[in-house]
């Protein structure tokens, strides 16, 4: 019984000591409140270009910046609604309603999905996180660089859908 109490302690001690120097592992996706990024869409035959604006709010607004015929439209989903501005026109629908911006809302989902780690899967290679989850039109895999959480691609295959996103940019919140 005398041994015991020290043995006790002894294993208490490296449990909790070793407890200590962990630390937990990094997020999966270190996205900003508030970030921009460039855009290159694949959606079926259709090639575009667009700069994202991601808002603390959950907002994507996507600013159309090729090809020409389409540069004036902004689409913003935001709170299950999508808004779509063409030069000084505005329309509000449910994103089903306008499939014309089908793209924009299904990166809205997945990155909403990876925010609430929904059913997902993440491994880490070569310091590029690979996550894999699900959403509204099937399976979708999101890379993102591990150290800055920047977007690096976004493949959503039954939707016939591919991202790849460069230059990404947080967005510093105000101090307060």
């Amino acid at each position: 019984m005398k041994l015991l109490r020290p043995v006790a302690l002894l294993l208490l001690c490296l449990l909790l000591g070793g407890c200590a120097g962990a630390r937990p592992a990094p997020s999966p996706l270190q996205l900003a409140q508030e970030f921009t990024v460039n855009a290159r869409i694949l959606c079926g035959n259709a090639s575009m270009q667009a700069t994202l604006r991601r808002t603390p709010g959950n907002a994507l607004t996507a600013a159309y910046t090729a090809p020409l015929a389409i540069t004036p439209l902004t689409v913003e989903i935001a709170d299950g609604r999508c808004g779509v501005t063409y030069g000084t026109m505005r329309v509000t629908a449910a994103p089903e309603r306008m499939p014309q911006t089908l793209a924009v809302a299904l990166i809205a989902e997945a990155w909403d999905a990876i925010a609430r780690s929904e059913n997902l899967t993440r491994a880490l290679t070569d310091g590029v996180w690979t996550i894999k989850g699900s959403g509204s039109r099937g399976a979708f895999v999101f890379t993102c660089e591990a150290g800055t959480g920047a977007p690096l691609e976004l493949s959503i295959e039954h939707a016939s859908l591919h991202v790849t996103f460069r230059e990404y940019q947080p967005i510093d919140e105000p101090a307060r």
